[in-house]
């Protein structure tokens, strides 16, 4: 039905069409009474007379009038206006989980949170006694603000009204001897919705269960030629076996799934209501489960099918157990028939492995890793064994093992910055001694293949910091001022292979490599999240793991001259560690999570605001000087959010473009600041309303800047950066960006928290000291009891008197407070998480009273394997 945008349907001006599908058309409206946009569903023209059609939009409304659930679409209205039936809904933005899984299979993570918010949905329609029965990837939309969203009850029923004559079919589809699109909803059905006997809560079970399957391995578990043989091997047939299309995907999980796929809906859930718990579980015990992810179920190996599930019943009813998930978790065997990687599960601690390395003998593998919120230490373990032993190095990172067994080492690690940590490069024995100390600030380190010359990345001591990569020692190869990770010697010696990232905030870069004669390429273009690279096991390939977008590691491999191409990709992060000769592999299995902590001055106790959607890795906090409101950004997804710190749900503000810098949220809390673009490109900073109003973007040509904001007045934006290769300073513009003009002179260095609350001063280095440069003009003062590189500024009172200070990122946040004309210092809170397991660094937040107090803890939890199989 074509309706033009301004027809009113009752109360609802139709602005414009959304789409269209067998039963019905969407639109995009306006309700005048409450002047909010909302979606118009209305039946098409060659079914608005059609009795069956007007009952299934009736029965539609109804069943989910009768439901309240975050996860099912709300019915706002429906109504009648010249002759034409409609219902209006929330107007969801997004796209269907059908366009995501498109793309391919999900991260395990995320499969779970949209199974389980479907599973609640689901059990609170089988409470009311409504049966869905069209679950499918079509019927799941997924929004913008990370929720997920149940729709289309217009097959419905309750299931006391189910019996063998009642409709099977998804009124989307065509005969069933119809090929292609047809099988895309045939696929979903149940066994006895297949067979057209009388269903109950268990069918939309089953049909969740082939959505999670797609999901976890990116194909649908019953697909062949055309409907009538899809559904054939519903009834009959076995899906191919999860962990040989997933190997990653844990162990209690397949089991669940296992059980959702079952022919007999006897051995499937009792009650939604258990499912939707046990997917839970999983879910947020994701690094507990992930000690079994790689292996088959215990007791499983050859059974037969029907034996098979009925042990991944057993197994799945006491998913709950702790000590079930480390069962059997030593080997991953291949199914038969496939040609997949092998896993082998090195540990089994709680905590993060930072790098491992295989030892000469080839049985071996060093390792260091901080487990259970201890210190970092080095351990040993053998693949043939289960047992890790301590090589005595208490404090110490691994960096790198020569042809020899001599271990290189970092000592007395700490975060200058939030990209990497520097320390003092050691060379210590295999069989423990005293690590002999060499160079100083060291970030990496890589032995070539005589085991005796190294490639080094130092962070240099020369202002602004600069990253080197050094090979051997003291012959400089590659300098920036952004930085380096993952550097690695080839093979035969005649080149580094390492991670170039061009900003230095910012985790985004390159895959490089420096050759003889000092040259430098690139070999990739750029990804998101490039960490962890090892020359290939014949030495003409660089094998590294890295996301193009979002955190989600997957393995590729580049030639020094070609194409790259795709080694292993799985949901979830597999963290690249090293490469053997044979071609065995050490990878890690990472799960990153963040928490956000707020403690305004009447609460006895911290409030958690921690982001529970779609993702788990949050930014930098941005907080409000009066401590209302919380800036966050969204690492996987680039998103901005803005959460109020009385608990109510975060609202998106915007999307972050790739390469943007970390967001400022102004004085008043009325906008948000992004640098977006700068360097070689014209420099593009966006001023963003919190509330209505729209987007203002500042465009500049020949600038690079770092941060930007608004003054106290509201009208004056600031950036602190550089213009074409001059040095870092602070400038002034106004919201047109006409005639950009300095503020202060070039300075060594811009810090944060960047300007004062007054709006009066910036905050910069000259020398190796902080100092208060005023914003008219005029000497600066200096800051006394702060020490640049060793200190974060994370708040500053009003009259700028006094400065809220932590030490260098760490697993706890020292905060304390500095009379910066005095140099008294006085501790004002210790930040120590509960539970320090994997927790990485803290990074705190202050208002100018020093009242409030919001914190942002990271934590990082990895499982490390031996792999075998990669090509």
């Amino acid at each position: 039905m074509a309706l033009a945008p301004g027809t009113l349907l009752g109360p609802y001006e139709v602005l414009a069409p959304l789409g269209a599908g067998g039963m019905g058309e969407v639109f995009r409206a306006r309700d005048t009474r409450l002047g909010r946009d909302v979606a118009v569903k209305v039946l098409p023209d060659h079914l608005a007379h059609d009795a069956k059609a007007l009952a299934r939009f009736e029965s539609e409304a109804k069943a989910v009038a009768a439901l309240s659930h975050p996860s099912i679409l709300a019915l706002h209205d429906v109504g009648e206006a010249d002759g034409v039936r409609y219902a209006v809904t929330e107007l969801l933005e997004g796209e269907t989980l059908r366009a995501a899984v498109t793309r391919g299979a999900l991260p395990v993570k995320r499969a779970l949170e949209i199974a389980g918010h479907v599973a609640s949905a689901l059990a609170a329609a089988h409470e009311k006694g409504i049966v869905h029965r069209d679950v499918k990837p079509e019927n799941v939309f997924l929004t913008k603000d990370g929720h997920v969203k149940l729709l289309d009850f217009g097959l419905a029923r309750h299931a006391a009204g189910l019996g063998a004559g009642s409709d099977t079919r998804s009124p989307t589809e065509a005969a069933l001897t119809e090929t292609g699109a047809v099988v895309g909803t045939v696929a979903y059905m149940s066994p006895e919705q297949a067979r057209g006997l009388p269903v109950d809560h268990r069918s939309d079970q089953f049909s969740l269960g082939t959505v999670l399957y797609e999901m976890l391995s990116g194909t649908r578990p019953f697909v062949r030629e055309t409907a009538a043989e899809t559904l054939t091997a519903i009834l009959r047939e076995e899906p191919e076996p999860l962990e040989s299309r997933a190997p990653a995907v844990p162990a209690p999980v397949r089991w669940i799934l296992a059980r959702l796929l079952a022919k007999d809906p006897a051995e499937r859930f009792d009650s939604t209501r258990d499912l939707a718990r046990d997917l839970e579980a999983c879910r947020t015990h994701l690094s507990e489960v992930v000690a079994g992810s790689f292996a088959g179920a215990p007791g499983t190996a050859g059974a037969r099918p029907g034996r098979l599930r009925r042990a991944a019943i057993a197994a799945a009813a006491v998913l709950a157990g702790a000590a079930l998930f480390g069962a059997g978790g030593l080997v991953s065997r291949r199914p038969p028939g496939a040609s997949g990687p092998e896993f082998r599960q090195l540990t089994f601690d709680r905590g993060r492995v930072t790098a491992a390395r295989f030892a000469p003998d080839g049985h071996t593998v060093v390792y260091s890793a901080a487990w259970a919120g201890a210190p970092p230490q080095v351990f040993s373990v053998r693949l043939d064994a289960r047992e890790s032993l301590p090589l005595g190095y208490e404090g110490a990172e691994l960096l790198a093992v020569s042809r020899t067994s001599e271990l290189a080492l970092a000592l007395g690690t700490v975060r200058p910055s939030w990209s990497a940590q520097a320390g003092t490069l050691a060379r210590a024995p295999f069989s423990g001694g005293t690590p002999r100390s060499l160079e100083e600030r060291i970030v990496g380190a890589d032995f070539g293949p005589d085991g005796e010359s190294m490639a080094v990345v130092r962070l240099a001591e020369t202002r602004p910091p600069t990253w080197q990569l050094e090979y051997p020692v003291g012959t400089v190869l590659f300098r920036t001022p952004g930085w380096i990770s993952s550097a690695r010697v080839s093979r035969r010696g005649d080149a580094v292979a390492f991670v170039e990232h061009p900003e230095p905030e910012s985790f985004a870069g390159h895959v490089s490599v420096a050759e003889p004669g000092g040259k430098v390429r690139r070999l990739t273009e750029r990804f998101a999240l490039p960490v962890g690279l090892a020359w290939s096991p014949s030495g003409d390939e660089v094998w590294f793991s890295a996301a193009r977008t979002g955190t989600d590691l997957e393995l590729r491999a580049v030639p020094l001259r070609g194409k790259e191409r795709r080694l292993f990709a799985q949901g979830g992060s597999l963290l690249l560690h090293d490469v053997s000769p044979d071609g065995r592999v050490l990878a890690s299995v990472e799960e990153a999570t963040s928490r956000i902590s707020f403690r305004g001055e009447n609460d006895a106790s911290d409030r958690d605001l921690s982001w529970t959607g779609s993702w788990s890795t949050l930014g930098p906090l941005s907080l409000s000087h009066d401590g209302r409101q919380l800036l966050f950004s969204v690492i996987e997804t680039e998103q901005l959010f803005l959460r109020r710190t009385d608990g109510s749900p975060p609202s998106r503000i915007a999307n972050r473009v790739a390469g943007s810098k970390f967001p400022t949220l102004s004085p008043d809390g009325r906008n948000v600041v992004i640098v977006q673009r700068g360097g070689p490109d014209p420099l593009l900073i966006d001023v963003v309303p919190t509330g209505p109003g729209p987007t203002r973007t500042i465009r500049l040509e020949g600038f690079e800047a770092f941060q930007a904001g608004l003054l106290p007045d509201g009208r004056t934006v600031w950036f602190a950066g550089r213009k074409g290769s001059g040095g870092a300073r602070y400038w002034l513009t106004d919201p047109s960006g006409t005639s950009p003009r300095p503020a202060t002179p070039e300075l060594e260095g811009v810090s944060g928290p960047w300007v004062t609350p007054d709006g009066r001063h910036f905050l910069g280095r000259k020398g190796a000291a902080f100092a208060l440069f005023p914003i008219d003009g005029g000497e600066p003062t200096a800051v006394r009891g702060v020490t640049y590189g060793e200190d974060y500024v994370q708040g500053i009172s009003m009259d700028s008197r006094f400065f809220f200070v932590q030490q260098a990122l760490k697993p706890r946040a020292s905060l304390r407070r500095v009379d910066v004309v005095t140099g008294a210092t006085v501790a004002v809170r210790e930040i120590s998480p509960s539970d320090p397991a994997g927790v990485t660094n803290v990074w705190v937040q202050v208002t100018p009273d020093g009242k409030s107090l919001a914190s942002l803890t990271w934590r990082f939890l990895s499982k490390l394997y031996a792999v075998e199989g990669f090509r």
